[in-house]
């Protein structure tokens, strides 16, 4: 569960896609880079899905023999 509030925290701090369509809009940088960037901020989230995924399946698990 901490690797899920770790990954939420930093992605939450680091959420940038409105700055980079300004910075697209502005000319400050590539198209390229601009896709590039949404990729790896787009990777970083399906990893936190995952890591959210794994979480709850082993919980899942454990409460199915809570009783």
């Amino acid at each position: 569960r901490e690797l899920v509030d770790d990954y939420k925290k930093v992605l939450d701090t680091v959420s940038s896609a409105e700055l980079l369509k300004k910075a697209l809009d502005n000319g400050q940088i590539s198209l390229l880079s601009y896709l590039m960037e949404l990729s790896i901020y787009y990777d970083a989230v399906d990893t936190l899905l995952e890591a959210e995924r794994s979480y709850q399946y082993a919980l899942s698990e454990l409460k199915q023999w809570e009783n």
